[in-house]
């Protein structure tokens, strides 16, 4: 399947929000991407794909860098957004760093700030 990697929220990110307001992402910090997970999957299956490995065979170490995320859009509005808590930190006992959840907002705010300029979100 591949998840898409993500530089703006185009109109397949929007038309796939989880619980019908929640853009669900997985944050790269050692490539810097991110990665749309769609709402039909959970952040720990978006990992296996990423790591290409079964769940049993990750350990803890090969996906710190990884980071969970969501952002909270209403009527394509930003509300908001959530970073370091699903299934995939629950499942492998992982707390990110306050640094590692600062560089995943960075990221994830500058494809706010670019979706911004593009009209895609306010």
């Amino acid at each position: 399947m591949g998840l898409k990697k993500v530089k703006h929220l185009d109109k397949e990110e929007l038309g796939d929000l989880y619980e019908g307001n929640m853009l669900q992402l997985i944050v790269d910090l050692k490539t810097e991407q991110v990665f749309h997970v769609p709402s039909s999957m959970k952040h720990i299956d978006a990992v296996c794909e990423l790591l290409d490995k079964e769940e049993w065979q990750i350990n803890k170490k090969e996906a710190e860098h990884l980071v969970s995320a969501y952002i909270i859009i209403e009527n394509n509005i930003v509300k908001g957004m959530a970073i370091g808590h699903s299934s995939f930190e629950a499942r492998f006992k992982i707390h990110h760093s306050i640094e590692q959840k600062a560089e995943a907002e960075i990221l994830i705010n500058n494809i706010i700030r670019l979706s911004k300029q593009l009209k895609e979100v306010a």
